[in-house]
C-alpha cells in the first residue's frame, strides 16, 4: 500500500454528503474533501485530487473531473433580466 504525501495527485470516484463535504477512497484510505474544495465535480464523477495537509490531517483538492457519472440531467431554467437560474 502507498502512503499518501502532500502534493500528490491520484484520481478516485468521489462521493458526496448532505453537508456538501465529499470524501473518496485512494489506496484503503478515505480522504476528506471540504465543500469548498470540490470545484464542479458531483456525486460518483471520477476525479482528479491533489493531497495537501490541513490542520494536523491530510484533506484532498479537485483539480478537476475527469469523467461525469450523470451526463443527462432535467430541470427548470428561470431566465432574469440579468441572470439564468
Amino acid at each position: 500500500m502507498i502512503e499518501l504525501k502532500e502534493g500528490d495527485v491520484y484520481e478516485g470516484q468521489i462521493e458526496f454528503s448532505t453537508s456538501g463535504n465529499a470524501s473518496l477512497v485512494i489506496n484503503e484510505k478515505e480522504v476528506f474533501v471540504y465543500k469548498k474544495n470540490t470545484a464542479n465535480s458531483l456525486h460518483l464523477d471520477k476525479v482528479k485530487v491533489q493531497i495537501f495537509k490541513a490542520e494536523k490531517k491530510l484533506e484532498g483538492k479537485v483539480i478537476e473531473p475527469t469523467s461525469r457519472f450523470k451526463t443527462e440531467f432535467v430541470g427548470r431554467v428561470q431566465i432574469g433580466k440579468n441572470s439564468r437560474f
